[in-house]
């Protein structure tokens, strides 16, 4: 992740979260490269429950899946908040990331996606996609959300969503 990732989550956070209230957060694609420093848990407050999930173990990851379209590991509906940056142009199917994301939060919760629509390959393994805010729109329209906003920033574009 870099810094205008971290700065648009934060953004939301401010916007769309109550920070007051008790919340189970999940990050997808949570593992932390090149000991960055921006890390979108250190949004959230010893309230909350976060959990970091990815593919693989390593730092900032509490649960590895084991199918990347099939989250057997995390229980339906129990998210409050589901957040996840500079993962989805990494996903090969990424259509079948946004139904699990569905199937794991709650009704009312909110899901905030950040992705390039402008930047350069990096592999990690792969490098599928770059989503623009209609791509966003898509992605909501997939999940079954409502798009409450769906934007470009510098190298990357924001996506909220409320199921």
């Amino acid at each position: 992740m870099h810094e205008n990732s971290y700065k648009l989550m934060r953004g939301f956070v401010r916007k769309y979260v109550d920070l007051d209230k008790p919340l189970l957060v999940a990050e997808i694609g949570s593992m932390q490269y090149h000991d960055q420093p921006w890390l979108y848990r250190n949004l959230f407050h010893d309230k909350h429950v976060y959990l970091g999930i990815d593919i693989e173990d390593g730092p900032n990851v509490d649960c590895v899946l084991k199918n990347p379209y099939d989250w057997k590991e995390l229980r339906d509906t129990s998210f409050d908040i589901i957040v996840s940056g500079q993962m989805l142009e990494h996903c090969e199917k990424f259509w079948l990331v946004a139904k699990e994301m569905k199937k794991i939060i709650k009704p009312g919760g909110l899901i905030c996606l950040v992705a390039p629509w402008m930047m350069g390959k990096h592999k990690a393994p792969v490098d599928c996609w770059r989503i623009l805010p209609d791509g966003m729109k898509v992605i909501g329209d997939l999940m079954g959300a409502d798009t409450v906003e769906a934007r470009r920033s510098k190298k990357d574009c924001i996506g909220i969503f409320k199921v």
